[in-house]
């Protein structure tokens, strides 16, 4: 089986090798191998707090799903674009019928700094990501005025993010190290959809499509009948998911790994939700989880109000 991939694109001049070494936080490249013709892929030996994980920074010349393998082992993809330049956001557009093949789990699109007086304007750019799930990410973003209100996500910028969002996702060949201590909001802003994390979670996004069939059907309901209503549903849509926590032991390594692949199938379900429903979703599932590798009540009641 092929190590888990990144699949870099660029859709103008742009030297990915200059991103690769960022992401890598090393001067000089690995020696790089090329599973297919058109890429070159250099190894990151991921390792955060919680796990281990060897990972291909595949660097694409073109466009190109190559090989069934190759297409499978693709878990996230980074397209670097210039806002200013028409012609590359129409290159940007040429690759969705990859990436829909690819269908990877981590969307990330590039660019230096993107503008409401670019050839390319902002709104346009994030109307995009919202429309094709990328999340916008800025290499040199304009400075944020002081009076904004302050979120988690917006202090990790440029290649920072990157490796955040990189690192957030579960890895299928990832070790588990020893059991560290749980961070809930870190697992709720897994279950939540990349965009909202950007954006921040109280902007309703006004462009958003469609929701899906299976959304909650809370629409109709107002004040505490809605809240009420809205926790039963979930609370029914979890039922299933949360016996991944069964079994989880403080000893047993793979009952953690079952869990990360499970994560994934979550995030799966909570892209079909609503902004509401899915903060609600991530929630139980951050307490739940926080349960039952046996953390202490007294350190979650505040997730518990907030979810009221």
């Amino acid at each position: 089986m092929a190590a888990p991939s990144v699949l870099l694109g660029s859709c103008f001049e742009f030297d990915l090798k200059n991103l690769v070494r960022e992401i890598l936080d090393s001067e000089e490249l690995p020696a790089f191998t090329s599973p297919l013709p058109e890429i070159s892929a250099y190894n990151w030996a991921v390792d955060t707090k919680y796990y281990t994980a060897d990972v291909n920074l595949c660097i694409a010349a073109s466009r190109t799903i190559g090989t069934e393998e190759f297409a499978d082992s693709v878990q996230a993809i980074i397209l670097v674009f210039d806002s200013k330049d028409e012609d590359s956001f129409k290159l940007l557009q040429s690759w969705i019928p990859f990436v829909d093949l690819f269908k990877p789990a981590v969307q990330l699109l590039v660019c230096q700094r993107s503008t409401q007086i670019d050839a390319v304007p902002r709104a346009k750019v994030f109307n995009w990501c919202l429309d094709h799930d990328f999340e916008l990410i800025e290499l040199d973003p304009e400075e944020e005025s002081e009076d904004e209100e302050e979120d988690a996500f917006k202090d990790v910028i440029g290649v920072k993010r990157i490796v955040q969002a990189l690192h957030s996702h579960p890895w299928p060949n990832l070790t588990m190290k020893e059991q560290q201590p749980f961070h809930k909001q870190a697992l709720i802003n897994g279950l939540m959809s990349q965009n909202e994390i950007a954006a921040g979670n109280d902007e309703i996004i006004e462009t958003s499509p469609e929701q899906d069939s299976s959304n909650l059907p809370v629409a109709a309901a107002t004040g505490q009948n809605k809240n009420n209503i809205l926790d039963e549903q979930i609370d029914a849509l979890l039922k299933e998911d949360l016996k991944a926590f069964e079994s989880i032991t403080d000893e047993d390594e793979d009952s953690f790994e079952k869990l990360f692949e499970k994560m994934s199938l979550m995030k799966e379900k909570t892209d079909k939700l609503d902004p509401e429903a899915r903060k609600l979703y991530a929630e139980k599932v951050a307490i739940s989880f926080w349960k039952a590798i046996g953390g202490d009540d007294s350190e979650i009641e505040g997730l518990d109000d907030e979810s009221d």
